[in-house]
Parts: C-alpha cells; structure tokens; sequence
C-alpha cells in the first residue's frame, strides 16, 4: 500500500516527484509553500508553475519555481 501524497507544506521525497507524471501545466503565483525540489519557499509574488500531475492513481497539484519545474519535467524523459 503506498502512502497519501504530500500536501503542500509536506517535503516531497525524490522517488515521489519521480513517480508524479505530469498531465497539464499553468502559470500562478507563489502559495508561500516550500518549493518540493529546491526547498526554498515560492513567495506569493512569484509566478509558478502549478503542476497538474497523476501519482499513484490520484491526481496531485504540485507546484514549482520556473527552474525547478524544468528539471522536475526534464527527469520525466
């Protein structure tokens, strides 16, 4: 059984991220959250990228600065 993805203010794990696939993506601001692959917080002044994603079944919004979702989608190939 695998565990509930994380939310937002949860760290994501790396083998997580790489089994989140991704099904669409958009512009946003920041939530104030830590960025899931720098860590560093995505401040609501920010422009992101929220990830629409499918992880173990469930789809999942995770969201990126604009570099950190480049690699995070770069890995997926």
């Amino acid at each position: 059984m695998t565990e509930p993805p994380p939310t937002d203010q949860d760290r994501w794990p790396v083998a997580t991220l790489r089994r989140a696939k991704l099904i669409r993506a958009r512009g946003n601001f920041g939530t104030g959250t830590p960025c899931p692959l720098c860590r560093m917080i995505l401040s609501t002044n920010d422009l992101v990228f929220e990830a629409l994603a499918e992880l173990d079944g469930q789809r999942v919004t995770i969201n990126f600065h604009p570099r950190c979702y480049e690699r995070w989608k770069d890995a997926q190939r």
